[in-house]
């Protein structure tokens, strides 16, 4: 059983950081353990990660399940956030706001919507159908 989980425990450190995204981070906020991110997102946001480099990134909202898009109030059919497609993320203190927003506009990653936030440096970003919906 411990030679099982110390070669788990080694697979896990070889990883690359960019690889890593497990549920954990981008699970539903509201402790409900849902892990609602589409194959697309978890894409670019890897993508997005081996472009910044070693500084991993950090999250705002992340996709949640519909009982904590309605307690926030959010549409619960057609939110990107129950859907798996959009995740707020922090500017990287590592790079410039050009450079990540040079990253972000990356053909490369299929971002459809990319809205920043002043007043909180951060970026909501959205791969699937653009939302008619404003994130703030």
């Amino acid at each position: 059983q411990l030679s099982m989980f110390n070669k788990q425990l080694n697979k896990e450190f070889e990883i690359k950081k960019w690889q890593r995204y497990r549920p954990i981070a981008l699970s539903c906020q509201c402790g409900c353990g849902a892990y609602k991110c589409s194959v697309d997102l978890i894409g670019a946001l890897k993508e997005i990660q081996y472009k910044v480099g070693d500084e991993e990134l950090e999250f705002g909202n992340t996709p949640c399940c519909k009982e904590y898009a309605y307690s926030i109030g959010i549409n619960q059919d057609t939110s990107p956030y129950v859907n798996g497609t959009a995740v707020e993320i922090y500017k990287p203190n590592s790079i410039s706001r050009e450079q990540f927003e040079d990253i972000l506009h990356s053909d490369d990653l299929g971002i459809s919507q990319i809205i920043y936030d002043e007043d909180n440096e951060i970026y909501y970003i959205n791969v699937g159908d653009e939302d008619d919906e404003l994130p703030y």
